[in-house]
C-alpha cells in the first residue's frame, strides 16, 4: 500500500499460493509496515524528477538502521514482478498511457502477443476510459 507502507501477502512467482507468513522462517509478512516508509516514499519521489527524461524508474531502496538508502534506480524494469504481489495485471489504465508516452514499444508489443485481450484494454486506456 503506497500510502502506508503496508505489505500484503508474498509469492515466489511460480503461481503457487500466496504467503501471509514466510515458508521457512513463519515471520509474519502480510500486515507488515515498511519501517520508515514515509522517507523510502519521499526518496523514491525526490530522486524520479532528477532522472528525466525517464518517466518509470524501478527504485531499489534499503531500510538502514540509520534511514532509507538508495541501492540503484533501474531504467529498465520488469513490469511482470510489479505484478506478482498484486496477483493480477496492472499494465491498465493510466499505466498504458505511460508505456506510450515513454516510447515502451518493446513491452507495448510483447503484451500484445501474449494476450489477445490486451489491445482491447489498450483501446480503452488510450480513449481514457479506464
Amino acid at each position: 500500500d503506497l500510502a502506508t507502507g503496508i505489505v500484503g501477502p508474498a509469492t515466489d512467482g511460480s503461481g503457487a499460493p500466496r504467503f501471509d507468513h514466510h515458508p521457512t522462517t513463519g515471520v509474519a509478512i502480510t500486515g507488515c509496515r515498511i519501517p520508515d516508509w514515509p522517507r523510502v516514499l519521499a526518496m523514491a519521489l525526490a530522486g524520479a524528477p532528477l532522472l528525466t527524461p525517464r518517466r518509470a524508474i524501478g527504485w531499489d531502496i534499503a531500510v538502514t538502521a540509520t534511514g532509507p538508502v538508495v541501492i540503484e534506480a533501474n531504467a529498465s524494469w520488469c513490469e511482470k514482478l510489479m505484478q506478482l504481489p498484486a496477483g493480477r495485471g496492472l499494465t491498465r489504465g493510466a499505466f498504458i498511457r505511460l508505456l506510450h508516452e515513454v516510447g515502451a514499444g518493446g513491452i507495448l508489443e510483447r503484451r500484445r502477443l501474449a494476450s489477445p485481450e490486451w489491445t482491447e484494454f489498450e483501446a480503452l486506456a488510450l480513449a481514457g476510459d479506464d
